[in-house]
């Protein structure tokens, strides 16, 4: 492993917890920074710490393990551990590392652990490798929101075009789905049918006042902005120079 795991359990059973933790302890990177029986008693922990990972009950009286999403710092990884299987999906959607079922396999454990090492970075910069799970026309597929160029408004579906993909998937989304999905801090809606990924871009070429061209880095394929959505690019990118 490349670093000490700082890692925080968050189940309601003190049972469950102790035996993640016998299995955690016997990886000598893994330190266990703290453990919560509850969502309230996670959200106190996380406020005063930034644990590398959470190990995440789902079903817990006094509320759902997905209810601390807003509270898990955008460094932290989560991996789901329930006897639910059935929540697989619901764990991928959400953006969790790995999902776990118990009794917790040592094997499997080390599975997960393996993987989270790798998406962990050195330097616990802004985690951007969020996960989405998406069914259509009968296939699951998974989207790395890092991966999103832009997005566009087609109806009720939308056009997401990604890194190295010629051709865009059709997601029944709306730009007030993805809103709520989409990191702040990297993706920018530019007006009622556009949202860009800003750490994308390479150059922006402003062609004339009713059009201008973004190119990304990488990629051939690049997406022209009306006025409206320049003016919101142009003061974002602003923005972000005099920070």
């Amino acid at each position: 492993m490349n670093s000490q795991i700082k890692a925080l359990i968050v189940d309601d059973e003190p049972l469950a917890r102790a035996a993640l933790a016998t299995l955690l302890s016997e990886h000598g990177q893994v330190e266990i920074t703290g453990m919560a029986g509850c969502v309230k008693e996670a959200r106190a922990l996380l406020a005063l710490q930034v644990p590398d990972v959470v190990f995440l009950d789902i079903e817990m009286p006094g509320g759902s393990g997905l209810e601390l999403e807003s509270f898990i710092p955008a460094t932290t990884r989560t991996i789901f551990v329930t006897a639910y299987a059935e929540y697989a999906l619901k764990a991928f959607d959400y953006g969790a590392s790995d999902y776990l079922v118990k009794p917790v396999d040592s094997q499997r454990l080390e599975i997960a652990l393996a993987r989270l090492d790798r998406h962990i970075p050195l330097h616990k910069s802004i985690a951007t490798e969020k996960c989405l799970t998406l069914e259509m026309d009968g296939k699951i597929f998974r989207l790395i929101t890092a991966e999103i160029l832009w997005i566009k408004a087609q109806q009720n579906y939308s056009m997401v075009h990604t890194t190295g993909k010629e051709n865009p998937l059709m997601v029944p989304k709306s730009m007030a789905d993805w809103e709520g999905i989409l990191e702040p801090g990297i993706f920018q809606r530019l007006d009622r049918s556009m949202i860009i990924n800003i750490s994308h871009i390479h150059t922006v070429s402003w062609l004339s006042r009713d059009e201008t061209l973004v190119a990304f880095s990488g990629e051939a394929k690049a997406v022209t902005l009306g006025r409206t959505a320049a003016q919101r690019l142009k003061a974002r990118l602003t923005r972000e120079e005099t920070l």
